[in-house]
């Protein structure tokens, strides 16, 4: 089962049913989408990663910088930020996406 970040997330076509919203229940959905407002989701992931770095809503610890988020992007989401380059996001494969315990042996 595929975990949502602790921050709001876009996924084109809306989140898929097996993704958890908050695996942890800190959060419910009004809290979800009261935090996202604000946010242009329509920006590639970066500048959305930056915007939010600026608005300083990053977790606590989180560094903000963004060759980190890039290098994240690539092990959790292999293959995004290149179709995100050429304007293919909406077709990429959530089935590609990396579990975070399956991330420590990358």
């Amino acid at each position: 089962m595929v975990a949502l970040p602790s921050r709001p997330f876009h996924w084109p076509g809306g989140i898929p049913t097996e993704v958890k919203a908050d695996p942890n229940n800190d959060i419910t959905p009004d809290e979800i989408e009261e935090q996202a407002k604000g946010l242009e989701m329509n920006l590639p992931v970066n500048d959305i990663l930056e915007e939010t770095n600026v608005r300083d809503e990053f977790p606590f610890g989180f560094d903000g910088a963004r060759d980190g988020w890039e290098k994240d992007i690539g092990i959790y989401a292999p293959g995004y930020l290149e179709m995100e380059a050429t304007g293919m996001e909406a077709d990429y494969d959530h089935a590609r996406l990396v579990e975070p315990d399956e991330a420590f042996e990358i």
